[in-house]
């Protein structure tokens, strides 16, 4: 399996991507620390996301199967069987993100991007083959995850009162 996971930091992605590359033996390419390991972070802690890319395709073109993470995998396509975007009810996404530290104005920049879907609609307009969401506002195991998976994933609309 090639599958990429998404979303909007705090939604899961990394827990997810441990337990399943686990279960699956697949190879995980944890975008973040890529991005880090290649000096792609600027000071003001933008990444160079076209680097980033160059550098993820030909690491994936060398496996068979892989799992990649990374909020920022939204932003360009990998060769993949499916990109999952993992989305989190904006109320308890904010809670998490609180709870992690996050300041005032990137908690809220966090939780309208979440609202907006704007990791779906960017993996969608990025040329992903098949992109699917599975909501994680609680918690799956990899178990339940790769049945939705199969599924086709759910369907995810907040409503705007879960926003505010």
């Amino acid at each position: 399996m090639k599958l990429v996971l998404t979303g909007t930091p705090g939604t899961g992605k990394t827990t997810l991507a441990k337990k399943l590359a686990r279960k699956l033996g697949c190879k995980l390419l944890d975008a973040n620390a890529i991005a880090k390991q290649n000096k792609l972070v600027k000071k003001d802690g933008t990444t160079n996301i076209k680097k980033l890319g160059a550098i993820l395709k030909k690491q994936t073109k060398k496996l068979d199967s892989f799992i990649a993470e990374g909020h920022l995998l939204c932003e360009f396509n990998l060769p993949c069987d499916c990109c999952a975007v993992l989305r989190c009810n904006p109320k308890t996404l904010a809670r998490r993100l609180a709870k992690r530290g996050y300041a005032k104005q990137k908690l809220s920049d966090n939780v309208l991007c979440e609202a907006l879907d704007y990791c779906l609609v960017n993996a969608e307009q990025n040329g992903y083959r098949k992109v699917i969401q599975i909501d994680f506002t609680r918690p799956l195991s990899a178990d339940t995850f790769l049945s939705r998976l199969k599924k086709g994933g759910d369907c995810v609309r907040w409503k705007l009162s879960s926003v505010a």
